[in-house]
């Protein structure tokens, strides 16, 4: 795997280079791109082989440990939450009251004038707006205080509070002490997490219930309770039910994970019976297979109480406030970028044609000449939601019709449109918005307040040189000029490494760990076919990249018994029971 992971790399980088350089205009013959771009790939398999075996080999190590180590450096979740809420506090006065950007203005004026769009999630535009009538209210009873302000310490609580479950979650799985200060220092100190912890985006809330989820989904399926013979009662489920729906209430990405997780567990609970023996994860297979295949009724009932709760709220929601429901061109990113992309590489042959008129009937000219490669929101603007509804399957036509005719625009656009996710050299996620929103370029966008939300928010800068310290990440982008950090922060390392981890569990026949990170592995469609490729999207994955690891690297993840009755390897002696710190009370009965 290892060696797919670098091979793989390797090509992506030579394809990037070229495509890269190629896009941003330089005038050497195409050879010299290939040339260069191959030697770059051959030069970074061989990197990347040897730093994946290395950071192999250090992430097993912060696993094999013996199990009593748990007990002499056991920390508590709640005090595992103050020290990141804490270490986020100077971020919030960086910020105060907060950093207002991306959705949060329009989403406030659709409030402020009740004219309500379904675009963006209906309850994260409320909890937008109560927090600001609060702020209202406060106000005018002589109390100074921003309800953003507020609302960035409720997203602050809420995002430490699922960070450390999940630092808890990898303690049970076999994360030693040093494994768990790298772990809270990462959450602490990484740019991204105390900026998305203040940011009025959605994303925030999104990723945070998308970590519960993951939690609840691990001691369910790796931790059932009394191994797997013991009943599975409600409040087992309640968790996994409470935070899928808070997950899908804001993003609806949210809907098709758990409508992926669904189909599997369809599949699982009902695939025929005369089957499951010679399957090696099957049900019946083991003498707990019977209380884990009614775990997985059980888990199939909540996830779909989860999705019949959430389509329910939507509908009342866009009913009570007479919502406007979302266009169709927020489903075709991609077609819309290949169709742009032709009509900027083939504009005289589209109009001899007679195509232009065609892709006219759907598109302003005005969207077509707004294409560019990395985001399609101008192209989305242009485009003629009531024409599209009126003629889907003409839609359908044309795009099938140009693809036939100019497959390389429509693969280019493609590349161009997903490099950010599979390019491990890109620098395209830091440049979607220039020349375009106000020049508001960089790795996170954190300075629009002043553009968009002086209406709203009024910024007070507390600590300014702390602030210009995250922007050194956030909009210079220092972190471009030295390849390690790089990586580190590149959307490839988190997306495309997720995607192999989960391959990974397959390979190693660890099917219940895959079931674990499933629905964030189907959150992965929504990075290739969203409207571009940033950092408050591919969030999550970097949220919950140390779980993928242990998933994948912990000896105590297997498939032949539930983890508290797991054995750590000892070829002198047996070890004691596994005990993790936070473990709850049926965990350890």
């Amino acid at each position: 795997m290892l060696l797919f992971f670098s091979l793989v790399s390797g090509l992506g980088v030579t394809l990037g280079h070229v495509l890269f350089t190629i896009g941003e205009g330089t005038s050497a013959p195409l050879y010299l791109h290939v040339v260069s771009g191959l030697a770059t790939g051959i030069l970074f398999f061989f990197l990347t082989l040897l730093c994946t075996a290395v950071l192999a080999r250090l992430a097993g190590a912060l696993y094999v440990r013996a199990p009593e180590d748990a007990q002499q450096n056991r920390l508590s979740a709640w005090k595992l939450q103050l020290i990141l809420f804490v270490s986020w506090l100077p971020c919030y006065f960086a910020y105060f009251p907060a950093i207002y950007s991306y959705d949060a203005e329009p989403q406030l004026f659709q409030y402020t004038g009740a004219a309500f769009d379904d675009h963006h999630p209906l309850f994260h535009t409320l909890t937008l707006g109560w927090a600001y009538d609060f702020g209202q209210w406060l106000q005018a009873r002589g109390i100074a205080l921003d309800g953003m302000a507020v609302y960035s310490l409720v997203q602050m609580f809420l995002l430490s509070f699922a960070l450390s479950r999940l630092v808890c979650l990898l303690t049970e799985l076999g994360l030693t002490k040093r494994g768990r200060i790298l772990t809270m220092l990462f959450f602490a100190l990484f740019p991204l997490h105390p900026l998305m912890a203040v940011t009025t985006s959605k994303d925030t809330y999104f990723s945070a219930f998308l970590v519960l989820l993951s939690v609840a989904l691990a001691r369910l399926l790796l931790f059932p309770p009394e191994g797997g013979q013991g009943t599975v009662s409600f409040r087992h489920l309640l968790p996994l039910t409470v935070s899928a729906l808070f997950m899908m209430l804001f993003r609806k990405n949210g809907f098709y994970m758990m409508l992926g997780l669904l189909l599997v567990l369809a599949v699982v609970v009902f695939r025929p019976s005369g089957r499951r023996g010679n399957h090696p994860s099957a049900a019946d297979s083991r003498p707990s297979g019977s209380g884990r295949l009614r775990l997985y009724r059980l888990l199939l009932c909540a996830t779909a109480l989860s999705l019949a709760l959430f389509l329910l709220l939507s509908e009342a929601l866009i009913a009570a406030l007479g919502a406007k429901r979302g266009e169709a061109a927020e489903a075709l990113n991609i077609p819309l970028q290949q169709i742009a992309r032709t009509y900027a590489s083939n504009r005289e042959t589209l109009q001899s044609s007679g195509e232009l008129e065609e892709i006219l009937y759907y598109e302003t000219e005005e969207g077509l000449r707004g294409y560019r490669p990395y985001i399609s929101d101008m192209v989305k603007q242009g485009f003629r939601n009531e024409a599209f509804a009126e003629n889907p399957f003409g839609f359908v036509s044309l795009w099938t019709k140009l693809f036939l005719r100019y497959p390389s625009s429509y693969v280019t656009a493609v590349l161009y449109h997903t490099m950010g996710a599979w390019y491990p050299l890109d620098v395209s996620h830091t440049l979607v918005y220039r020349d375009w929103w106000r020049d508001r370029t960089g790795y996170y966008i954190t300075n629009a307040t002043p553009v968009f939300a002086e209406r709203f928010v009024k910024e007070e800068n507390l600590l300014p040189a702390l602030r210009r310290v995250y922007e050194w990440f956030a909009t210079d982008c220092v972190q471009l000029k030295f390849v390690p950090l790089q990586l580190l922060f590149s959307p490839w390392l988190y997306c495309t490494g997720s995607f192999f981890l989960f391959l990974a569990l397959l390979v190693k026949r660890r099917q219940r760990a895959a079931l674990v990170t499933l629905p964030h592995t189907v959150n992965l469609l929504f990075i290739y076919l969203g409207p571009c490729v940033i950092a408050r999207y591919f969030y999550p994955f970097i949220a919950l990249f140390p779980l993928m690891v242990a998933l994948a690297v912990s000896p105590y993840v297997t498939e032949e018994a539930p983890l508290p009755s797991r054995k750590a390897p000892a070829p002198e002696a047996d070890v004691p029971e596994v005990s993790g710190a936070c473990m709850t009370t049926e965990n350890t009965k």
